[in-house]
């Protein structure tokens, strides 16, 4: 579905009334949440560790800004360490 609004020149750098853009999003969003030992949970928290991830390296790839700053002056950058993921700290850094 990104990939259809994508084409259509969907402005993903804009940001919502805190100034997160999509990215910011995504890439707050790629931690997992909580310690919880349950091998369900982590199995949960994994896939959507990697959807985010996902997410994150698509809009990286199609325009993504990690410098735009949000009113708290963070930047997708602030998040990007939730990854821990080699792939995606080389999209950020080309960008």
């Amino acid at each position: 579905m990104l990939k259809e609004h994508t084409s259509k020149h969907l402005r993903i750098n804009i940001g919502d009334r805190n100034g997160d853009t999509p990215l910011h999003v995504a890439c707050r969003s790629g931690s997992s949440s909580g310690t919880n030992t349950n091998n369900t949970n982590n199995t949960t928290n994994n896939n959507n560790k990697q959807h985010n991830l996902n997410i994150a390296i698509f809009l990286i790839e199609h325009g993504g800004n990690v410098y735009i700053s949000n009113e708290n002056n963070e930047t997708p950058l602030t998040y990007i360490h939730n990854f821990d993921d080699k792939l995606m700290l080389e999209k950020a850094s080309v960008s």
